[in-house]
């Protein structure tokens, strides 16, 4: 009986030792720039530094990456969308229209939102499948991503055998295959079935209604401004830029983990 109280002991004392050495680790407080944002993940903590935000972590555990300094010349500081442009640029999930410049105001092509989803999937393989579409040509950038999205349901092109690579993608499609992804990721959220009243519903199709309903409840989506009555206007056959591209996938990627 001695021996089992001993070793509960020496358990006990562990314990306490471990969580008085956890306690007494120190925190680090880190304060940068906004040319300094990036994205860090390690053991599901993660950071993002920038517009003089001040954020904090545990040392001793995964130290964050060095700041990844902003590459693109047209891409300032003040922009609303500046810390959108670092996050998808980081995270690999958007890359420049060159190695200086982000082009944020020219639209977002059809194929480029999905080659996007393609790449946060981790890039599967799509050997075997048939070519869905007869826009897409066999070896292009985006051939493999467009495969992977038509089997799975995430997009469906236009209905009479084409994809439409070069379309900018409006803000309807995209809040469509937003949610067909996450559906095919199985990534449940739940959300008021409050239905909410936009100022220019009547343009929104059928196929989208589902999606900027359920997005905008998540705040993914937000109007592009009020009517008179306060209603939220979605501009739904908008061409979305590339700014808002970011800003959305931002606020998509942030939501889903």
């Amino acid at each position: 009986m001695s021996t089992k109280k001993s070793i509960r002991r020496k358990a006990l004392s562990w314990a306490l030792t471990i969580c008085m050495v956890i306690a007494l680790v120190p925190m680090i407080t880190i304060t940068a720039s906004a040319a300094e944002i990036h994205s860090w993940t390690g053991d599901g903590r993660s950071i993002l530094v920038g517009n003089g935000d001040t954020v904090f972590y545990v040392i001793g555990l995964d130290t964050p990456p060095p700041p990844v300094v902003n590459p693109f010349t047209d891409i300032a500081e003040s922009a609303w969308y500046f810390a959108d442009v670092m996050y998808v640029y980081t995270n690999g999930l958007m890359t420049g229209v060159s190695q200086t410049l982000f082009d944020p105001n020219s639209t977002l092509t059809r194929a480029m939102i999905v080659t996007i989803l393609y790449r946060q999937a981790g890039e599967p393989d799509v050997s075997g499948y048939d070519y869905p579409f007869s826009d897409v040509a066999d070896g292009e950038w985006y051939t493999d991503a467009v495969i992977w999205a038509a089997e799975n349901n995430i997009v469906g092109g236009y209905g009479d055998g084409a994809f439409g690579t070069t379309d900018p993608i409006t803000r309807q499609d995209m809040a469509a295959i937003l949610l067909r992804y996450m559906n095919h990721m199985e990534i449940v959220l739940p959300v008021t079935q409050q239905w909410i009243i936009f100022g220019d519903e009547g343009d929104i199709a059928d196929y989208a209604m589902d999606a900027i309903q359920t997005l905008y409840k998540l705040e993914v989506i937000s109007g592009t401004g009020d009517n008179a009555d306060g209603q939220a206007i979605i501009d739904p056959k908008a061409s979305a830029t590339r700014a808002q591209a970011a800003a959305l996938l931002h606020g998509f990627m942030k939501l889903i983990g």
